[in-house]
């Protein structure tokens, strides 16, 4: 009885693998994040406040493999310097690259920061996108380092068409 189920059961499992397999290299969800990431985001006034700092800036580029090119600016003359992003590919089914919150609005990953000036903020750090308050944060296991909202006007000003 088996043997006649045999091709059909060798189908079944062929496309399960096949549509666990594009999942992995094409999520719908993973392009949303790359895209949103892209842009300029201003420093939360509460954060800048708390910390004290009377600007903070990051415009993030586009991604090249990986890595972003961009810009930070700390008021107080703490930083103002190109910097570059670098993290793994998203991946929805390796939670080491990055973790998706079940509702879909919150990215946090794993990302190495090259700072082209000394500055006194690890390298290896953990970004976290939430696209509902439209923030963006960085930290490690001790502290807060940035909080930042997206600007969407100033964005979509330096957005190619």
């Amino acid at each position: 009885m088996i043997g006649q189920y045999r091709y059909a059961i060798a189908v079944v499992i062929i496309i399960a693998m096949l549509i666990i397999f594009m999942y992995t290299i094409y999520n719908p969800h993973v392009d949303a994040w790359e895209k949103y990431m892209y842009g300029y985001w201003v420093g939360d006034s509460v954060f800048c406040e708390q910390s004290e700092i009377d600007t903070l800036l990051l415009f993030i580029g586009e991604n090249e493999n990986n890595v972003r090119n961009g810009y930070l600016v700390i008021g107080g003359d703490v930083a103002d310097m190109p910097i570059k992003i670098k993290y793994n590919k998203l991946n929805a089914f390796d939670p080491s690259r990055a973790k998706i919150s079940k509702k879909l609005t919150t990215l946090r990953m794993p990302v190495e920061i090259e700072f082209t000036d000394e500055i006194e903020i690890p390298s290896l750090l953990t970004m976290e996108l939430d696209i509902i308050s439209g923030t963006l944060r960085l930290f490690d296991q001790k502290t807060i380092y940035g909080v930042w909202r997206k600007d969407h006007e100033i964005t979509a000003m330096f957005t190619k068409e």
